[in-house]
């Protein structure tokens, strides 16, 4: 043995000794020195600033996560990791100085070291010997109430730290459980059965804690339909403190992504119509397709980077239209939309969806955790049915109407020339017939000059003859036959088939 090592065991032979490694004081004076900084005549001066941070280190599962600078604390009870302040982890370092001081017969010299300036760099040192992630945990898992779930195997594993879990559903495992009232006074009357499939799968990846299937769910339709309490029953499943509300007006703020670290699914409650139209909606396709994003913290300086794997859901009685910005394939790769278009229940239950958490939680977590395995099954690929998928380029078409009217119902042609009021007042009636929103006549006008220059290639004049006058207008076009013989095309939609012809979008 070294004359440090003698020297350290000689003043400190039983700070270590609960910590259950072979020779754990030998192993902590190998990494990070003496527990004191001795002079020549091996008398101690003060501490070795690293040794406290290592001991904490050694005798607690630890971690400070790099993305969002906050320490972490296993938490065997519960198998979770839980957030800890910076005063409080100065606090442990403290009452560490004290005892190794006091073990040590040195209190004098560890008082000396609980400034406030020997507190932060001891904390500073944990950091540094900390550092880690969490977005390399292991996949596949649910976190239930007695233990961890291997969703693939169905086998429940206890507790560890390797798991690297954050969030936990408050329920039991219990694979003979079921949900009788969750299915048939919820689900059945509401939605059909290719819908109900859908949100069973995505529940259950939600309860994975990973968007791996890169999706977010529209519920619209019926109000007092069930889609609120669907969104009760979900977010009580998954655990209240795992969700976060969807702020689509905020999402392009400065802080706003900081506040969503550590959430696995993002909720939007009964939203206006143009809550997918707000500048910062874009962001949406991001947060749920996997995108690396930069994050900041308030008050602190410097960026850190976020992983897009949010699992999202919006509930709305509204139409509901998308701020496409020319990114119209990437909303259509990620939207899926379930309609609630029958009528509502007669006789509401007053808070029915935590009725059902509290009678049929376990059942209910049973039945997602099942979609959860059809979903591993399927390499996260959700398939949707032609009928599903016509819903979401409906949505898609009216979020674009000039640009689909235009399309469908303006052809070129040499010669002809349409008045900008004959487009506008086709254009109006053609969005009337399909139910479609439509902006204001001065919006339309004013967006028109680009479309018709996009897909036609016509500029705008203002000298187009019609019926004896000049007018602003467009030349080289003309309705489609459609459009010349006085009617107006009728909705444009995919055929529905069978529900098991599905296809993977």
């Amino acid at each position: 043995m070294n004359n440090t090592l003698e020297l350290a065991t000689e003043f400190a032979p039983d700070i270590l000794a609960d910590i259950p490694t072979p020779d754990p004081f030998e192993e902590i004076i190998a990494k990070h020195g003496a527990p004191f900084i001795l002079n020549t005549k091996g008398q101690p001066t003060g501490f070795n600033p690293m040794f406290a941070p290592g001991v904490y280190s050694t005798r607690n599962d630890v971690i400070h996560d790099s993305l969002t600078r906050s320490f972490y604390e296993y938490q065997g009870i519960n198998g979770l990791w839980a957030i800890a302040s910076p005063d409080a982890m100065r606090g442990k370092l403290n009452d560490l100085i004290v005892e190794i001081g006091g073990v040590l017969d040195q209190a004098n010299l560890a008082a000396k070291e609980r400034s406030d300036s020997k507190l932060v760099g001891a904390l500073n040192n944990l950091r540094a010997l900390t550092d880690g992630r969490f977005d390399d945990r292991p996949s596949g898992f649910v976190h239930c109430k007695n233990g961890m779930l291997d969703v693939a195997t169905g086998e429940l594993h206890p507790f560890a730290p390797a798991f690297k879990s954050r969030n936990q559903t408050p329920f039991e495992w219990d694979e003979n459980a079921t949900c009788p009232r969750f299915f048939n006074e919820l689900l059945e009357p509401a939605i059909d059965a290719d819908d109900i499939a859908i949100l069973q799968l995505y529940t259950g990846m939600a309860l994975m804690g990973r968007n791996l299937a890169q999706r977010l769910v529209l519920l619209t339709g019926t109000a007092g339909g069930g889609k609120s309490q669907f969104l009760v029953v979900m977010e009580g499943l998954i655990g209240r403190l795992n969700c976060a509300q969807l702020r689509t007006e905020m999402l392009a703020e400065r802080f706003e992504l900081a506040r969503l670290v550590g959430k696995t699914l993002l909720a939007g409650k009964d939203v206006p119509g143009n809550f997918l139209m707000t500048k910062g909606a874009y962001v949406l396709k991001a947060l749920t397709g996997g995108d690396s994003m930069e994050t900041e913290l308030k008050g602190r300086m410097g960026s850190d980077s976020l992983d897009g794997e949010f699992c999202a859901i919006v509930t709305s009685n509204s139409r509901l239209r998308v701020r496409l910005d020319g990114d119209t394939a990437a909303w259509r790769r990620r939207l899926m939309i379930v309609n609630y278009d029958r009528p509502k229940p007669k006789t509401a239950i007053p808070d029915f969806g935590r009725q059902l958490l509290e009678q049929e939680g376990s059942g209910i977590l049973a039945w997602a955790v099942e979609g959860a395995r059809r979903l591993l099954a399927l390499d996260y690929q959700i398939p949707v049915t032609p009928g599903q998928q016509c819903r979401v380029d409906s949505l898609l078409d009216e979020s674009d109407s000039l640009k689909t009217f235009i399309a469908g119902e303006i052809q070129p042609a040499a010669g002809q020339a349409l008045t900008t009021t004959e487009i506008i007042e086709r254009y109006f009636a053609f969005c009337d017939a399909r139910g479609w929103k439509t902006d204001s006549v001065r919006d339309v006008e004013r967006e028109l000059p680009d479309v018709l220059m996009e897909l036609h290639r016509v500029a705008k004049s203002n000298s187009v003859e019609h019926a004896g006058k000049t007018a602003k207008g467009y030349r080289g076009v003309e309705f489609t036959q459609k459009g010349q013989n006085g009617t107006v095309g009728t909705a444009q939609t995919n055929p529905y088939v069978s529900e098991n012809e599905i296809s993977f979008i």
